[in-house]
């Protein structure tokens, strides 16, 4: 490189010119200037990412910074420099590292909450990494530090109303990608989606084309991440010889009537599996054979035709990949209508996932209520009979409506009482099907009201909506304690 020129629309004054050298942080001040276009000798080799700034003015409006952005890219460099663009308000654009290993696009729609006066510079920083994201895998691509930042205040921006497009070429297709939201967090494989549009309630996820990527190398297959936060990716494979691991999770009754019913997969490799229904006789009632991949997934298992006979079935499950085999069971009683919770069993177990110590419930001792450790314990304790687990007290903001969701659909008999300090969150949770699956209630919520509720939701029968408990005048509601929990920040 030997020299930057910068052109605007119209004359106007160029000043605080400064090119800037990622690699160093080396800032070297260039003159100011006049007119439509300036050109400034500039001269370096150093492979890096290079920013120059300035601020124009045309002696009317207000003076505006502007930004340009180039790489240098070493032929023999083991990791691609940094790379970066302006994003501005309402516009669609893309951005793509150097050695084309990852192709970054956006909609207008990602991009239309911009202050008006700003915009936005986004950067893909690949850092090289030998460091696996979890026992059992090894990494399979840089790691991809993506971040955006507003041009002006400099404030970092994480989330994004609308989908961000990754589009990776590869040649394993049991790549799986994962992302660290935090420094000094652990990784967390994506989900795979089964169409290119993310689901409602779903923050990223990705899918594999089995065609290159656009522009990209031939015989390569296409990954794709949809995601709604920037944050740190990479890629990763599993381990040669790695042990299979291998559980499923499901509903512990379902009704008769049902067509088709999900079941949470959690398997660390990527693999065939193939499920098979019973009677309690051992006759084969259903079969399903489908590709797995690895990590949590939920497979819904369609009843073609549905069941005619109430009673309890088998469903076993084979997984099978990597010459290793694993075989798991599990037990579904199908009946004609579901009971209301608190006739299920002699106990109504109720979990608690706020992330805070909560107040004592002054429930009758039917009521079993225990905090879960931890979300994917949530799943274990949902399964377990015994516990007639079928209330649940859930902080979104906390957790995620996706994860809601997804106990939703593995356990739709289960119900929720959801706690959220947003309002746009408590209107989309007040439109779950059935109504009455989910009892929205905004933060801080008094203790009182949550125990009514759990009350009220125990009483009601499957695909039934209950009426609005009343206090009990004697014990107002004001003076009781409040479910406080804390919001974690998700990028």
């Amino acid at each position: 490189m030997t020299s930057w020129s910068l052109t605007a629309s119209e004359d106007v004054r160029w000043t605080n010119v400064t090119a800037t050298r990622s690699s160093d942080g080396d800032v070297k001040t260039l003159a100011d200037g006049a007119g439509v276009t300036i050109e400034r000798a500039y001269q370096s080799s150093v492979p890096a990412l290079y920013t120059i700034k300035a601020t124009i003015s045309d002696g009317v409006n207000a003076p505006v910074v502007v930004m340009s952005n180039t790489t240098i890219q070493s032929d023999n460099a083991n990791t691609p420099q940094p790379v970066q663009v302006v994003a501005q308000p309402n516009e669609p654009g893309h951005l793509e590292t150097s050695d084309g290993g990852l192709r970054m696009s956006w909609p207008a729609e990602a991009v239309a909450n911009l202050p008006s006066s700003d915009s936005l510079v986004i950067k893909i920083d690949p850092q090289a990494t030998t460091t696996p994201p979890g026992d059992g895998w090894d990494a399979a691509s840089y790691i991809f530090d993506i971040t955006a930042r507003l041009l002006n205040a400099g404030t970092p921006v994480r989330s994004f109303p609308a989908p961000l497009h990754f589009a990776m070429p590869i040649t394993d297709p049991d790549l799986v990608p994962f992302v660290r939201e935090e420094a000094g967090q652990g990784w967390r494989a994506l989900d795979k989606i089964q169409t290119p549009n993310l689901p409602e309630g779903s923050r990223d996820g990705y899918y594999i084309e089995n065609k290159p990527c656009e522009d990209g190398p031939p015989d390569t297959l296409c990954l794709h991440i949809l995601t709604l936060h920037l944050t740190e990716y990479m890629l990763a494979k599993p381990k040669p010889g790695t042990k299979l691991n291998f559980k499923i999770n499901t509903a512990k009754r379902l009704e008769l009537t049902k067509k088709s019913f999900a079941v949470r997969v959690f398997v660390n490799l990527k693999v065939t599996t193939a499920f098979t229904l019973r009677t309690k006789r051992g006759t084969p009632v259903a079969a399903w054979k489908l590709r797995t991949p690895s990590g949590v997934s939920f497979p819904m298992l369609k009843l073609d035709p549905p069941l005619k006979k109430p009673g309890t079935y088998t469903l076993t499950a084979v997984a099978a990949g990597f010459s290793q085999q694993r075989v798991r069971r599990v037990t579904i009683r199908f009946e004609r209508k579901i009971p209301p919770i608190v006739k299920l069993g002699p106990k109504v177990g109720v979990m608690l996932l706020t992330g805070t110590n909560n107040p004592p419930f002054d429930l009758p001792s039917k009521y079993e209520v225990f905090s879960v450790p931890s979300p994917d314990d949530t799943w274990d304790y949902a399964s377990k009979p015994a516990q007639n687990v079928s209330i649940a007290v859930v902080n979104v903001d906390l957790y995620g409506v996706e994860f809601l969701l997804n106990l939703h659909k593995v356990y739709p008999n289960m119900k929720f009482i959801a706690l959220t300090r947003s309002p746009a969150t408590f209107a989309l949770l007040d439109k779950v099907k059935p109504k009455g699956t989910v009892v929205p209630l905004m933060m801080p919520a008094q203790a009182k009201l949550v125990e009514l509720w759990i009350k009220k939701l125990a009483t009601v029968g499957a695909n039934k909506k209950p009426k609005k408990p009343k206090a009990n005048a004697k014990k107002p509601v004001a003076a009781r304690s409040k479910m406080h929990a804390p919001v974690r920040q998700r990028g």
